[in-house]
């Protein structure tokens, strides 16, 4: 199978995923960048919040896939 029809099904299959991926990424970066900019604090906090943002992002898929199964439960 040529690269290019690999890549094109692969992005038809995971493309929203990535993109969801990519906006959650960027706006944690953005909301840590914009309040760590206003309160200011140590360098190793800056880093800590952005750190954060991994279980972060695993807890809020988590949480949403648990919304999304009790509201087909019911």
């Amino acid at each position: 199978m040529d690269v290019r029809k690999r890549v094109a099904q692969y992005l038809d299959r995971e493309g929203q995923g990535m993109v969801f991926d990519l906006v959650f990424a960027l706006g944690w970066v953005g909301i840590v960048s914009v309040i760590f900019s206003a309160i200011g604090g140590p360098q190793w906090l800056y880093y800590a919040l952005l750190l954060g943002g991994i279980p972060a992002y695993f807890l809020f898929i988590a949480s949403w896939k648990l919304a999304a199964y009790h509201q087909r439960a019911t």
